[in-house]
């Protein structure tokens, strides 16, 4: 199965050292797309992958595209990629809280008669929180703590002036519904995307952000409590080295999507 990907961030690079190593299973990384001014066509050398245009994956005979740029790369190139029939892995799934994009995605899907895959990226249970929640019913929450590193450079916790070399003890940032928390979070909590899409929305998902000076893992903690059962799940995250804000989880999922997608078999989500 041929595959582009878009993006030579940390989960770029990482899903190319994978497939490098044989782990992408029968999924093949044969072009890399990213802007001029971007790593990705030094990264795509290190690797010896064709590094191309965005707008020109497209022309590789493609299956798939990985698209691991950022909000406004899917912004830019999603719809186009789908109405050409490819297959799209989504990780930056925080962009999906615009309805606007959102249908355009999925019309774009429509079209070229493909999909649009959501890994589950550095949390866990999507099916198991589908399932709670058919029928609408139900509450979900999700805690996203994070070390006060993680947290630098985000403009709405500049305006908190939270200083976070000093916190002692755990902060919360923010406390409210994910379409908001995804909009001033859009590095940080795309999980909450991805789980408002599994399961009641992100207009009706809680999100919680804490900075905690006590943990040194990305941590995230789920609950769902729905007529028909339960779910507390709690998932931590090594950081990648060159990116705080990222766990390796997320990668590793990228990854096991593109071997679900080029296998017989797709076990869960």
């Amino acid at each position: 199965m041929r595959v582009g990907l878009l993006g030579c961030g940390a989960i770029g690079t990482f899903v190319l050292e994978a497939a490098a190593a044989g782990l992408t299973g029968e999924a093949r990384i044969v072009a890399v797309g990213g802007r001029p001014a971007s790593p990705a066509r030094e990264v795509a050398a290190r690797f010896g992958v064709p590094y191309v245009a965005p707008e020109a994956l497209p022309d590789w005979d493609l299956a798939a595209v990985v698209e691991a740029a950022g909000h406004a790369a899917l912004r830019a190139y999603g719809a186009g990629y789908l109405r050409r029939g490819l297959a799209l892995v989504a990780l930056s799934a925080g962009a999906l809280a615009d309805d606007a994009l959102y249908a355009e995605l999925e019309a774009a899907a429509r079209a070229g008669r493909t999909r649009i895959y959501v890994p589950s990226g550095a949390i866990a249970g999507l099916d198991t929180v589908g399932a709670l929640t058919v029928g609408g019913e139900g509450r979900v929450t999700i805690t996203t703590s994070k070390p006060p590193a993680a947290w630098r450079g985000i403009p709405y916790v500049d305006d908190l002036k939270v200083d976070l070399d000093a916190l002692a003890a755990p902060r919360v940032l923010y406390e409210g519904e994910a379409r908001r928390a995804v909009a001033l979070f859009p590095q940080n909590v795309n999980v909450a995307a991805a789980l408002s899409l599994a399961g009641l929305g992100l207009d009706r998902t809680q999100v919680r952000v804490v900075a905690d000076p006590g943990i040194v893992r990305n941590t995230h903690e789920i609950d769902v409590d729905a007529p028909r059962g339960r779910l507390h799940l709690r998932v931590e995250n090594v950081p990648t080295p060159t990116n705080p804000k990222t766990g390796y989880l997320a990668a590793l999922s990228a990854v096991a999507a593109l071997r679900k997608l080029a296998g017989p078999w797709w076990v869960g989500v």
